[in-house]
């Protein structure tokens, strides 16, 4: 999906049983070419005071006003989410996507409204990805009290963005984009919630490139139930402030989670042992650094540093980037001080 402006529009479901209707609009930029998608088209049993009314279903007048209309997705088969689908096509000749179970129940209801032979029915799976007009689809399996219940990949997003989760469970294999890059996404906007990985990448260098993406947990496929509702527990007892933060000081920011070195709006490039010194320096910022504590900084990775001809600080080669600091952040031996100048 190109630039432009995504708008969801509920006409109806929100904050009422029954009448799930979920409308997802797509403007590409410049243009005027508005499409449409609906999520769910269900019925509400009308309530006690509702005398002489045998259900109620959705307001369409949004949709015949734009006749914008691609097309119909089913997460269920639900009357309160698949009900009024027989209303709505009788107005909106659309194709219909939904999961084997919850299309075998829209057969029957279709048949029973004489519908069943002029309906477009496009089965689905979890993890099968498919295109209705501009819109990138994929199904997601979760577990719900009927079979064959499925989120939508286009939601996830965007259900971030509502809503606060105790836990994000992520696969790395998304549709339209990099599971990798969509935590890095995640973690530069701020999202702080802790992420468990879940994915069939299993080796070495694609851990250690989801945890310092912002995993705080990583679990390769096939595992144990047992095993993924411990770590959820885990991860769940922790508090937020665990999450990787970003580490500010004068001008300089470094995002753990990135693992990205920004003084004044640019990007500073580090080696590994360099970012290990930069942190711990951050950390104490205003503080005297032990000596011993920077050398175990550089020895995590292998990079054994030695002491300075004056014995007072650690020596760093006249091309480290660090260096390069020195304008915003004095570091003199063992002290890390706030400097009045900019980098």
């Amino acid at each position: 999906m190109s630039e432009g402006t995504l708008r969801i529009i509920p006409l109806g479901g929100l904050g009422e049983i029954g009448l799930n209707l979920m409308l997802i609009e797509y403007c590409p930029a410049g243009s005027e070419d508005i499409a449409a998608i609906a999520v769910d088209c269900g019925l509400m049993f009308p309530e006690r005071e509702m005398l002489g009314i045998d259900v109620v279903i959705p307001d369409f007048s949004y949709l015949r006003e734009k006749r914008h209309l691609k097309g119909v997705v089913f997460t269920h088969g639900h009357e309160d989410h698949i009900g009024a689908l027989p209303h709505l096509l009788r107005e909106f000749n659309v194709p219909v996507y939904g999961t084997p179970f919850t299309l075998g129940l829209l057969h029957d209801k279709l048949d029973e409204h004489d519908l069943l032979d002029d309906t477009e029915l496009h089965e689905f799976r979890p993890r099968q990805s498919w295109q209705v007009g501009p819109f990138q689809i994929e199904g997601i399996h979760v577990t719900h009290s009927i079979i064959d219940a499925v989120a939508l990949a286009q939601e996830g997003r965007l259900a971030l963005q509502e809503a606060d989760y105790d836990l994000l469970l992520l696969d790395l294999g998304l549709p339209d984009e990099d599971g990798i890059a969509f935590l890095k996404s995640l973690r530069a906007a701020r999202v702080q919630m802790p992420v468990l990985v879940l994915t069939a990448r299993g080796a070495v260098d694609e851990r250690i490139a989801g945890l310092d993406a912002g995993a705080d947990d990583y679990l390769v496929k096939p595992f144990h139930n047992g095993e993924l509702i411990a770590r959820i527990r885990a991860l769940t007892r922790r508090a937020p402030s665990t999450v990787m933060p970003v580490l500010e000081f004068a001008a300089l920011q470094y995002d753990l989670a990135s693992r990205q070195v920004i003084c004044a709006g640019d990007e500073i490039a580090l080696a590994p042992s360099e970012k290990g010194l930069l942190e711990l320096l951050m950390r104490n910022g205003g503080q005297v650094v032990p000596k011993p504590k920077i050398e175990h900084a550089f020895s995590e990775f292998g990079d054994e540093r030695s002491s300075n001809p004056s014995g007072h600080g650690i020596s760093l080669p006249t091309s480290s980037p660090l260096l390069g600091l020195w304008d915003s952040l004095a570091v003199t031996s063992t002290r890390f001080r706030r400097s009045s100048r900019r980098c």
